[in-house]
């Protein structure tokens, strides 16, 4: 079986390459699990909520367990049915007031006023990442003041992934000269992981430097955002005593002979800095392996400090405590502020710039459901089939915060329409050679 967390988040184009991959590995059965009232895929498309809303067969968990505090549980909930008043009056002096711009300053201030054990098991949410700097600005004030940060400063221009949409990164007025560009794949004269800049446009085609300093040039498609990622570039400073959080996957190099082979680097995954020195930089990662990397090795600039965490980033894990940041008069909807006030297990702080206009912007901004097919006035009900010659997987259509819940395919292959399923299953699975009866499971 293949099991996939946080589903709502993907989008039409990968949910397809996933289950046409999951059958050709001929995975016996997949399973999405997630939340619909909960953070949307960047790019086009809900698949996680149109397959149910097709028929595909669900399994509904409704037992909290995440939050312990019950007037914190009845909060979550309030969120997700998308109650955001009700939620916020739930939170009662849990909510504060500040000055806008002093609003990631008193998070980071907040989590330092924590004991060393408590700072273990806290997250600090932010809604942008101009808010997420200010956090980390101020906790590292912090922890120098305090001693925690040591040795030598190494000053790092880490890249920024712009996320540009698949769309985005075909059009070619998404590249400008000094924008960075990081290669996926072997493709048009770069390998993969080589970083190059932009350094002009002509006829269609985006110009290059090379990582040798040679031009390279290619013409942005719909497959570009399958190839490379556009970056920015960001100053940073870490020491001996940071906690850091990788931005990009890697797979281990080989083990040179007589050193151990170094563990793979997950995007997400967090390390403390060790050490220092001329030539490398020592970290040691939460299972308590120590691995150094050179200092001119390329991850060095896919990585941020680990303090504070934008709510996309936060969203499935968990704290026993949390710090959110929620302005009055910027982007956040109900699903971001569901997202925040669903990561705390037991302690809950959230702090705005307006109470009253926070709980007037929520309700004004209704989580909404349409899609492609609703705005064309079709229904996915109604349609003749789902996702034709796929693996076909089901899901729930939505938990409550602190939920899981998963549903499952039958064996074999095509995910029909719920009509032609018959029997209650939601879904028909039609194998190559005759028909057979899909069977789910809870």
């Amino acid at each position: 079986m293949l099991a996939v967390d946080e589903a709502s988040m993907i989008d039409t184009v990968r949910m397809e390459a996933l289950l046409r991959i999951a059958r050709t590995l001929g995975v016996a059965r997949v399973a999405l699990v997630g939340d619909t009232a909960q953070l949307r895929a960047v790019d086009a498309g809900q698949p996680f909520r149109v397959l149910q809303k097709a028929g595909m067969a669900t399994a509904l968990m409704d037992e909290v367990l995440r939050q312990k505090d019950p007037e914190l549980k009845t909060a979550a909930g309030r969120a997700r049915e998308g109650e955001p008043g009700a939620a916020i009056r739930e939170l009662g002096p849990r909510v504060r007031e500040y000055p806008r711009e002093e609003l990631g300053p008193e998070a980071g201030r907040r989590w330092l006023a924590l004991s060393p054990e408590d700072r273990a098991d806290a997250l600090i949410l932010a809604p942008t990442h101009a808010i997420r700097r200010q956090v980390n600005e101020t906790v590292r004030e912090g922890l120098a003041a305090e001693g925690l940060l040591h040795g030598r400063v190494l000053a790092i221009d880490r890249l920024v992934d712009r996320r540009l949409t698949r769309a985005q990164a075909s059009e070619i007025r998404s590249y400008e000269p000094g924008d960075t560009v990081v290669f996926h794949r072997d493709v048009f004269g770069c390998r993969a992981g080589d970083v190059c800049m932009v350094t002009g446009k002509d006829e269609g085609h985006v110009a290059m430097a090379g990582p040798d300093g040679s031009e390279r040039r290619f013409r942005p498609s719909g497959n570009a955002a399958a190839y490379l990622g556009l970056y920015d570039t960001e100053r940073i400073e870490v020491m001996a005593g940071d906690r850091i959080r990788w931005t990009r996957n890697r797979k281990a190099p080989p083990a040179r002979f007589g050193h151990p082979r170094q563990p793979d680097l997950v995007n997400g995954g967090e390390a403390e800095i060790v050490e220092i020195d001329r030539q490398r930089v020592l970290f040691r990662d939460d299972a308590g392996r120590t691995f150094p990397l050179r200092r001119k090795d390329p991850q060095l600039r896919h990585l941020d400090h680990a303090y504070g965490s934008t709510v996309h980033g936060a969203q499935g894990r968990t704290a026993r405590a949390v710090i959110a940041v929620l302005d009055a008069h910027g982007a956040a909807d109900q699903a971001m502020f569901h997202v925040e006030v669903s990561r705390a297990s037991e302690s809950f702080q959230l702090l705005t710039d307006d109470r009253e206009a926070l709980v007037e912007m929520l309700e004004a901004r209704p989580d909404r459901e349409d899609g492609a097919l609703e705005a064309l006035g079709l229904e996915p009900a109604a349609l003749p089939g789902v996702a034709p010659g796929l693996v076909g997987a089901g899901t729930r259509p939505g938990r409550a915060p602190g939920r899981r819940a998963g549903t499952v395919r039958g064996s074999g292959g095509r995910l029909a329409h719920p009509a032609t399923a018959g029997r209650g299953d939601g879904y028909a699975a039609v194998p190559a050679s005759g028909r057979r009866r899909g069977h789910g499971a809870g």
